[in-house]
């Protein structure tokens, strides 16, 4: 469900590298940080038009105790690539790879208390509930790696 209930303040910082230190060779940094927030919400923005400060918080309420969504609080990438010409063979390989990082962040605006239990699925009769998070996505780390031949 996509709705707005309210602002957001978010204040940050980026930078973007890229030099070429060698015939050939390309590399890029890029970082983000960000300190962001809720603000200005409405007391009633949940399902049945509840207030929000409810305890237990009603079912899809935003507050400014939940986390902005889809907004990690930082990010960061390192790659390059490289060319090797073979005119013997009419062509050049490129050589590329990268890895990035970013920090855990919600996709849902119930976070505060987003907690649920459940069974994992697949799991065995009489298996107990564990304890996870609604909508947390965890950090995460990503390698890429290529090569292409241009001809």
């Amino acid at each position: 469900m996509t709705r707005n209930a309210g602002g957001l303040e978010a204040t940050g910082i980026e930078l973007e590298v890229s030099a070429t230190p060698i015939d050939g060779l390309d590399v890029f940094f890029t970082m983000t940080a960000a300190d962001r927030k809720y603000v200005d919400i409405p007391a009633s923005n949940g399902t049945g038009n509840i207030p929000c400060s409810n305890t237990p918080e009603p079912t899809n309420c935003t507050t400014v105790r939940d986390a902005p969504v889809r907004f990690p609080t930082s990010q960061a990438a390192l790659g390059g690539n490289y060319v090797l010409p073979f005119e013997l063979l009419g062509g050049e390989l490129s050589v590329n790879g990268s890895v990035s990082y970013s920090a855990t962040y919600w996709t849902c605006t119930y976070n505060d208390t987003g907690i649920v239990f459940g069974v994992p699925f697949g799991s065995a009769a009489g298996t107990a509930p564990v304890q996870a998070y609604l909508s947390l996505v965890p950090s995460t780390t990503l390698v890429n790696v290529g090569a292409t031949w241009e001809s």
